[in-house]
C-alpha cells in the first residue's frame, strides 16, 4: 500500500512538472517564433547594398555616368571610392518604388574637393521625373567641414532639409539617414536627428538611381561609400544599420 501511495504521489508530481515544462516550452517557442517573425517583417522592407564592388548589384543594369568608381580598402572594409571629378554610376532601378514611407541610410566618408566650385556633392539621387525625386548630398565649406542636404520632391510639394550650422569634419566615416512618414521627413547623422519638416509626399513609381553624382550628371561626390540601405518603412534610429562612429 505504501508503495502504491508513493507511486501515486510521484506520478502526480511528475505530471505537474511535465505540464509545467510543456507550458514553458510552448511559451519559449511562441516568443521565439514571434521574435523571428518580427525580425523577418522588419528585414523584409529593406534592401541592403554593400558597395565593395558591383557583384551584389549585377541583376540591375549599371552604367557609368562617365567612369566607374574604384574599390579601396578602408576601416569599413572594401568600399567604393569616388574622385569628385567624373566617377559615378546610374542604376536602372528604384528601390523605393511605391513606398508610402521610407528610410534611406548610407555609410559615407566625405572628403575635401579638388574643385573649389564643387560644393554640392550628391551621393544618392533617386528620380522618377524632374519633380518627383529624392536626394542626399553634402555641402562642403572651405574649412574642411560639411553639412547634410536632403531633399524630397513630388508634383504637389517639395522640401529641403539643410542647416549650415550643423557642420561635421571631412575625412571621417558617418552614418546618414533620411526618414519619411505621415507627412514628415527627418534626417539624421550617426543616429542623432538634425532636422525635420513637413511635406506632401507622393510615392515614386518607376525610376532610376545614381550614386556619386546627379543624374544629369554634375555635383560629383568626393569620398567613399561603404553601404546603402533602402527601407520601404520608416525606421527608428535603434533599427538603423550597425555603425560605430570614428
Amino acid at each position: 500500500m505504501l508503495f502504491l501511495y508513493l507511486h501515486k504521489i510521484f506520478y502526480n508530481h511528475l505530471s505537474v512538472t511535465m505540464n509545467t515544462f510543456k507550458s514553458f516550452l510552448i511559451s519559449v517557442l511562441f516568443i521565439s517564433v514571434n521574435g523571428i517573425f518580427a525580425q523577418s517583417e522588419k528585414d523584409s522592407c529593406s534592401t541592403l547594398w554593400t558597395l565593395d564592388n558591383f557583384e551584389n548589384l549585377r541583376s540591375y543594369q549599371i552604367t557609368p555616368l562617365k567612369t566607374f568608381p574604384t574599390t579601396i580598402k578602408t576601416t569599413q572594409g572594401s568600399t567604393l571610392s569616388f574622385d569628385g571629378i567624373d566617377q559615378a554610376v546610374l542604376i536602372d532601378t528604384n528601390p523605393l518604388e511605391d513606398a508610402e514611407e521610407f528610410t534611406i541610410e548610407a555609410v559615407i566618408k566625405p572628403d575635401s574637393s579638388t574643385n573649389p566650385i564643387n560644393k554640392e556633392q550628391r551621393f544618392i539621387h533617386i528620380r522618377e521625373t524632374d519633380a518627383k525625386r529624392i536626394l542626399l548630398e553634402t555641402r562642403l565649406f572651405p574649412n574642411q567641414t560639411w553639412v547634410l542636404d536632403s531633399f524630397v520632391g513630388s508634383d504637389i510639394s517639395h522640401c529641403t532639409l539643410i542647416d549650415s550650422a550643423k557642420t561635421h569634419p571631412v575625412g571621417k566615416w558617418y552614418h546618414v539617414a533620411l526618414v519619411y512618414k505621415n507627412g514628415v521627413m527627418k534626417h539624421f547623422i550617426n543616429g542623432e536627428k538634425e532636422l525635420e519638416d513637413k511635406i506632401d509626399f507622393q510615392p515614386l513609381k518607376k525610376g532610376t538611381i545614381s550614386i556619386g553624382a546627379r543624374q544629369n550628371p554634375k555635383s560629383w561626390f568626393k569620398g567613399a561609400i561603404a553601404k546603402i540601405r533602402f527601407s520601404k518603412c520608416a525606421l527608428e534610429p535603434k533599427d538603423f544599420m550597425n555603425f560605430v562612429a570614428e
